[in-house]
This record gives structure tokens, C-alpha cells and sequence, in this order.
């Protein structure tokens, strides 16, 4: 699971940085790019988050798991 978290990741980063130069290189699109910037920066914070308490609750049932043995 943490090599896919880490394709995510790696996934959605370029994807902001593609649109950072993009906008460092048209200025008229400024505000159109920095809001693509934000919002895909917000949907990579999302999807960690969503991923790091998907990766807890598995790591909390191994815990109880070997707690029990």
C-alpha cells in the first residue's frame, strides 16, 4: 500500500507542478491556473489524508490482532 500511495502521490504532484509552469509562463491565465493550482492541491491533501486514515485503521486492526494472539 505504500508503494500505491506514493504513484498517487507522485501522480498528482507533477500534475501541480505542470500547472504551476504553466502558469509562470502565460500571464493572462493567472487566476484561472491558481485556482487549478489550489484546487488540485486540495484534492492531493484530501486523498493523503483519506489514505493515511485508511492506512491507520488497517494498522490498528493488525495491532489488535496481534494483541489477541
Amino acid at each position: 500500500m505504500a508503494k500505491e500511495t506514493r504513484e498517487l502521490k507522485e501522480k498528482l504532484l507533477a500534475e501541480v507542478d505542470e500547472l504551476i509552469e504553466r502558469q509562470n509562463r502565460v500571464e493572462p491565465t493567472n487566476k484561472l491556473e491558481t485556482f487549478q493550482v489550489e484546487t488540485a492541491s486540495r484534492r492531493v491533501l484530501r486523498e493523503l489524508a483519506e489514505d493515511f486514515h485508511r492506512a491507520r485503521g488497517q494498522q490498528d486492526v493488525k495491532i489488535k490482532e496481534l494483541g489477541n494472539a
